[in-house]
C-alpha cells in the first residue's frame, strides 16, 4: 500500500460504528488504541494503511477507537486546538486548563510520543461533547510536525486573539 486512505477508512469506521448489527467489529475498534488489545484491530486497519508503518497503525488504532466510542452520524471538521477551545466557552479558568492540554499535545515530537498523550484528552474530547473531525485528525497525525502544532496552536488561540482585538477596537 502506497498512501494511506485515511477518508475510506473514517467513512467507513463511522458507519459501522453506527451499525447496531455491527457489535463485533464495534467492541474490537472502542479498544484498538489499546496496547494490550491492538492487534485485534489490525485486520480493519489493513485495507487502509500499511500496520507496518507504526506511526499510521498508531494514528488509525486511535482514531478508529475514537470513532467507535463516539459513534457520530457524520465526520466533523474541527481540529484538537478549535475542539478544545470550543470546550472552554467563556469560561476563563477552562481556557487555562485546556491551554495546558493542548501544551502538552504540542510539546509531543513524534506520533508514537503523542498517542499515548492524545488518547485520554480525545476520551475527555468526547465526554464534554466535543465535535471531533476524524478524517482531519488521522491526516494530522499522519503528517505530524511543526506545522501540525502551529495549526493547533493558532486554531485554539484565534478566538481568544479576536475577542482581545476587538476590545481592544472597542476602547478607542
Amino acid at each position: 500500500m502506497e498512501t494511506p486512505n485515511y477518508s475510506g477508512f473514517v467513512a467507513l469506521t463511522i458507519r459501522r460504528a453506527k451499525d447496531p448489527s455491527d457489535t463485533a467489529f464495534q467492541a474490537v475498534m472502542r479498544r484498538a488504541d489499546n496496547p494490550n488489545q491492538c492487534s485485534a484491530a489490525w485486520e480493519f486497519l489493513v485495507p487502509f494503511c500499511d500496520i507496518v508503518i507504526e506511526r499510521q497503525r498508531l494514528a488509525f488504532a486511535l482514531v478508529g477507537a475514537a470513532i467507535a466510542r463516539a459513534k457520530p452520524e457524520c465526520d466533523g471538521f474541527a481540529s484538537i486546538g478549535q475542539t478544545l477551545r470550543s470546550i472552554c466557552g467563556a469560561d476563563a479558568d477552562a481556557l487555562e486548563r485546556e491551554s495546558r492540554r493542548l501544551r502538552r499535545l504540542i510539546a509531543c515530537d513524534t506520533v508514537e510520543e503523542l498517542i499515548p498523550v492524545l488518547r485520554p484528552i480525545l476520551n475527555y474530547i468526547q465526554s464534554k461533547g466535543g465535535a471531533v473531525g476524524y478524517e482531519r485528525l488521522l491526516r494530522d497525525l499522519l503528517f505530524w510536525g511543526e506545522d501540525t502544532r502551529i495549526r493547533w496552536t493558532r486554531d485554539f488561540f484565534r478566538k481568544s486573539a479576536d475577542a482581545a482585538s476587538e476590545k481592544a477596537g472597542e476602547a478607542e
